[in-house]
């Protein structure tokens, strides 16, 4: 498997089959890791395949090394929607098909909340007038990549966030929404649910919150729109929301 994705990387950087045939596993690592380091490159693919080869052989070492050079080319954002995303769909696509263990996802998914929270802490704290917001998952969702990353986002934007994990239970949004008052609240829907249940958590949140901008992100695509709750389907889309 490593193999493959070596040699699908390389395959992208131009090299003929013939000549990665004759490589060995050293010299194909040397040449990838000069990839990655070349800031001028466009090719997606070396850094997503770079990734996927840290989760299966458990090399935090070289997923370090990818990520931090993925931040100095594309910056956070670009690097999250190109390369992270992608890296995760592939990871879920092997988990899928029997390729790739539990572990090896968790250990994955544990090195990137590191990160990304190592990130946020670099935008340091700072009183600020600016719009608040409320960060959740509601009651069963527990896959928090997601609402880490739009933390970071926020943070970045100096905007106070309130971040308050997974599986938030629902008897919880009334004493936020009382002691916070908060303007914005964004939370995640990633299980799949029946329209029914997408609806029954998106009435509690906004019963929850009934002052508040909502905001959801949902991977189903039988809501368009409910409520007051604004639908968020990708980055781009959150980014420009903050900035209005």
């Amino acid at each position: 498997m490593i193999r493959a994705i070596n040699t699908t990387s390389l395959l992208k950087l131009g090299y003929k089959i013939s000549k990665i045939a004759t490589l060995s596993d050293v010299e194909v690592q040397k040449l990838l890791l000069g990839s990655t380091k070349n800031t001028s490159h466009g090719n997606e693919d070396i850094f997503i395949n770079a990734l996927l080869k840290s989760c299966v052989t458990y090399d935090s070492k070289l997923f370090d090394l990818t990520f931090s050079r993925g931040l100095l080319k594309y910056g956070i954002i670009e690097f999250y929607t190109s390369i992270i995303l992608p890296a995760l769909s592939k990871i879920g696509l092997f988990w899928l098909v029997n390729n790739l263990s539990p572990a090896q996802e968790h250990f994955f998914s544990e090195l990137l909340k590191e990160r990304i929270a190592v990130e946020t802490n670099n935008f340091a704290l700072e009183e600020s007038v600016n719009p608040s917001w409320v960060l959740f998952l509601p009651p069963d969702e527990y896959h928090e990549l997601g609402l880490l990353m739009a933390k970071l986002i926020l943070r970045k934007q100096n905007l106070k966030v309130y971040y308050f994990g997974s599986s938030l239970p629902f008897e919880s949004i009334t004493e936020i929404n009382n002691e916070i008052k908060p303007e914005n609240v964004l939370y995640f829907i990633l299980s799949k649910k029946k329209a029914k249940d997408l609806e029954k958590t998106m009435s509690n949140v906004e019963e929850g919150f009934p002052n508040s901008n909502i905001s959801v992100v949902c991977n189903s695509n039988q809501l368009t729109k409910f409520g007051k709750t604004q639908i968020i389907n990708d980055v781009g889309q959150f980014v420009s929301l903050i900035k209005d």
